[in-house]
């Protein structure tokens, strides 16, 4: 009897163990670009350029890089912790190569738990943006003038105006869109109504769209004439 008893201890325990199981990898949800350099090479004005403007983390079977440098799961880490805090929207574009698949997400996992809104946005391995100078219209990018602003029925002259005899000089930026931007007095006339509606004529231009011609910067002399 003690025999069997002992027996039956013993299979009853190795009933009860089990392996300790690998913790389980959640799969990363990748959204595929479908027109990286529309998304990826443009800046703030949306005009074309030679190199990323957004987050880019590049996976090989050994190697993570972040923007272009070397870089490691902890500090890739650190970086998300710094970048993202103040982000509404989180994304991050992501290049994989065929054999970078763990490394990615060995280090991806811990920032999709730790930001669930964060959107991986996969790109091919091999893009680049393409170089910027390779054609330029320069007919179809030429500013054409479509509006200027109004111009003054009247200008007082005020006892603390200075007149220089010199036109008001204004610089601003010529939008992609058209729009204007970026205006400011170059050279003042000495007199402030002068150059107050020298600075609003030109803030009241329209210029033609010019797509992926880039900003342009200028400036003008305005000449008011009051008969």
């Amino acid at each position: 009897m003690t025999r069997i008893a002992v027996v039956l201890a013993l299979a009853v325990a190795i009933g009860c163990y089990s392996k300790p199981q690998k913790p389980q990898v959640e799969p990363l949800t990748f959204r595929q670009v479908q027109n990286p350099a529309e998304e990826m090479c443009r800046d703030d004005t949306l005009s074309p350029t030679g190199w990323f403007n957004v987050p880019v983390a590049v996976f090989t079977a050994s190697t993570v890089e972040l923007n272009g440098q070397p870089s490691s799961e902890r500090e890739l880490a650190t970086w998300a912790h710094d970048y993202y805090k103040a982000k509404s929207e989180k994304a991050l574009w992501v290049k994989i190569s065929a054999d970078g698949t763990v490394t990615a997400e060995r280090a991806l996992t811990p920032l999709i738990r730790t930001y669930p809104d964060l959107q991986l946005r996969r790109v091919d391995f091999d893009f680049r943006c393409p170089k910027t100078d390779a054609k330029y219209d320069v007919k179809r990018c030429a500013p054409k003038v479509l509006r200027t602003g109004k111009t003054p029925s009247h200008i007082h002259i005020h006892p603390n105006d200075k007149p220089t005899g010199h036109i008001p000089v204004v610089g601003f930026n010529i939008l992609e869109t058209g729009d204007v931007a970026g205006v400011v007095l170059k050279q003042s006339s000495g007199v402030r109504e002068k150059d107050n509606y020298a600075l609003l004529w030109v803030k009241g231009g329209k210029y033609n769209s010019r797509p992926g011609c880039g900003v342009i910067e200028s400036e003008v002399g305005v000449t008011i004439d009051l008969y």
